[in-house]
């Protein structure tokens, strides 16, 4: 049995869809390659996903974000988009039949 604490999580999409994803070169000094890669912005992210406040080794704080439960989030937003997907061919079936 499943304990009455757990529910499937809805809406994931609409979260997802207002999550800023950039790409930036960090400094120097936590990457020397240089290269350019993909950062999610934890202010664009909501409560549940933000985590406490991370210190910088240069001073000064900022926030940090839940991977796992991002990873979860887009699992069930990859869910939600597979269950449009299928209602959609359903009803092109359907069309196509007529």
């Amino acid at each position: 049995k499943v304990p009455d604490s757990i529910r499937d999580y809805i809406n994931a999409l609409a979260v997802i869809d207002g999550i800023r994803v950039v790409e930036n070169q960090h400094r120097m000094e936590l990457d020397p390659s240089g290269r350019r890669k993909l950062s999610v912005i934890a202010e664009s992210i909501s409560e549940p996903l933000v985590l406490q406040q991370i210190e910088s080794q240069w001073g000064g704080t900022y926030p940090g974000v839940d991977l796992m439960g991002l990873s979860a989030l887009n699992t069930r937003g990859i869910q939600e988009l597979a269950a449009e997907n299928r209602a959609l061919r359903e009803r092109v079936a359907v069309l196509e039949a007529a």
